[in-house]
C-alpha cells in the first residue's frame, strides 16, 4: 500500500483537489480512490510496537480522510472496510478511528524524496516538516524539564540546565517564523487542510487531528506548573487525549496528576543561596515560551487576516495559551525575585 500512497494516492487527490473534471471523470477517480481499501494490512492481532501499529493507521487514516475530503458518504458500502480497519484498531489498540497527526509527522519517511502526502504541495510539505520540528522541540524541552525535576529544584545544577531549557524553546519561535515566511497560507487554507478536518465514523463526529501532536506542548505546561489553575485549558486537554497515541495519552495523564513545579521553584528559589540565578533562568524559560506562543499566534492571524479563519488551531485557545503562559501569578512572583535580588 506504502508504494500506492506515494503515487496513485497522490496523483488522485491533486487530480480531485486541482483539476477541473466531468462527472464521469470525477466518478472514475472516485472509485480509483477507493480501490485503495483493498490493499490494507490486516490490523495486526500479535503483539506490536505502537510505532508499528500506528505506521498501519497512518494508511487507513489518510485514505479515511481523503475519501471524506471528496465527498465519499460515511456510510458508502465500498468505504466501509476502512471504516471496519479503523474501527477494530481503536477496539485493539486504543487508537481514535481517523487520520491522526503524530505518524504523519513522525512516521512517515521521504523514500522518494517526499513524504507521504495528500497532495502534491509543497504547503502540504512545509507543513509537515514545520510540525514535526515543533513537536520534537517540545518533546525535548519536556525531556529536559522531567530531568531537572528528577534532579531537584535545589540542585545547584539547575540554574545551567534552566538556561539550556531557555535554549531549546526558542527554537520554537524559530520554527513558527519559519513557517510563516515560506508558508503559501492560501493554497494551506483552500486545499489542504480539509484532509485534517473532522470526520464521521459510525455516525460519531470525529474531530481533534492536531491533538495528535500536542501531548508533549500539554505535558510541558502541565509539569511547568502552568495549566493546573486553568479549568477551560485543561478541559481542552483533556477532551483531545482520545486523539493521542496511548503512551502519549499516559504521558498527559501522568502530568495530570501533578501540580507542576511552579509553587516548589518558587520555595527553592527563595532558599537556595543561589536563589537569584534560579529564579532568573526560570523566568527566562516561562518567557521564551510566550514567545514562542505569540509566534504561532501571528502564524493563525495571518489566516484571520486573509478572512480564512485560523489554521486548525481555534484562535480562542491560543489567547488562552499566551495568557496562560504569561500572566500566571507564580511566573510574577519568580519575577519579584530577581527583581529583589
Amino acid at each position: 500500500m506504502l508504494a500506492w500512497l506515494r503515487s496513485d494516492f497522490r496523483r488522485i487527490n491533486t487530480a480531485l483537489e486541482f483539476d477541473v473534471l466531468s462527472d464521469d471523470a470525477r466518478r472514475e477517480l472516485l472509485s480509483a480512490l477507493l480501490d485503495g481499501v483493498t490493499l490494507l494490512s490486516r490490523v495486526p492481532s500479535e503483539p506490536a510496537t505502537e510505532d508499528d501499529v500506528l505506521a498501519l493507521h497512518l494508511r487507513a487514516g489518510m485514505l479515511h480522510a481523503a475519501c471524506t475530503r471528496h465527498g465519499v458518504a460515511p456510510d458508502d458500502v465500498r468505504l466501509r472496510p476502512c471504516v471496519d480497519w479503523l474501527l477494530e484498531a481503536e477496539r485493539r489498540w486504543s487508537l481514535a478511528p481517523r487520520f491522526l497527526a503524530l505518524p504523519y509527522l513522525f512516521l512517515n519517511s521521504a523514500e522518494d524524496g517526499w513524504p507521504i502526502t495528500f497532495l502534491r504541495s509543497e504547503a502540504e510539505r512545509q507543513f509537515i516538516a514545520a510540525n514535526a520540528d515543533g513537536v520534537a522541540v517540545y518533546e525535548m524541552a519536556w525531556t529536559l524539564t522531567s530531568r531537572i525535576r528528577d534532579l531537584g529544584l535545589t540542585n545547584p545544577a539547575v540554574p545551567s540546565m534552566l538556561t539550556e531549557l531557555g535554549r531549546v524553546l526558542e527554537r520554537l519561535l524559530h520554527v513558527h517564523r519559519g513557517l510563516q515566511a515560506v508558508l503559501d497560507h492560501d493554497a494551506y487554507f483552500q486545499h489542504v487542510r480539509h484532509y485534517y478536518e473532522a470526520v464521521t465514523v459510525d455516525g460519531r463526529v470525529l474531530a481533534g487531528v492536531n491533538a495528535g501532536d500536542q501531548a508533549w506542548s500539554m505535558a510541558l505546561d502541565l509539569a511547568l506548573g502552568l495549566a493546573q489553575p486553568h479549568a477551560e485549558y485543561e478541559a481542552y486537554v483533556r477532551s483531545r487525549l482520545p486523539y493521542m497515541p496511548p503512551s502519549h495519552r499516559d504521558l498527559v495523564r501522568q502530568e495530570l496528576a501533578q501540580s507542576g513545579w511552579l509553587d516548589e521553584m518558587y520555595r527553592a528559589a527563595s532558599t537556595v543561596t543561589w536563589g537569584h540565578a534560579l529564579a532568573a533562568a526560570a523566568v527566562a524559560v516561562y518567557d521564551a515560551l510566550v514567545r514562542a506562543t505569540w509566534a504561532h499566534v501571528d502564524l493563525a492571524v495571518a489566516f484571520v487576516d486573509r478572512g480564512r479563519g485560523t489554521s486548525g488551531t481555534e484562535m480562542r485557545f491560543l489567547e488562552e495559551t499566551v495568557r496562560m503562559r504569561r500572566d500566571h501569578p507564580g511566573i510574577a512572583r519568580l519575577r519579584a525575585l530577581t527583581a529583589a535580588g
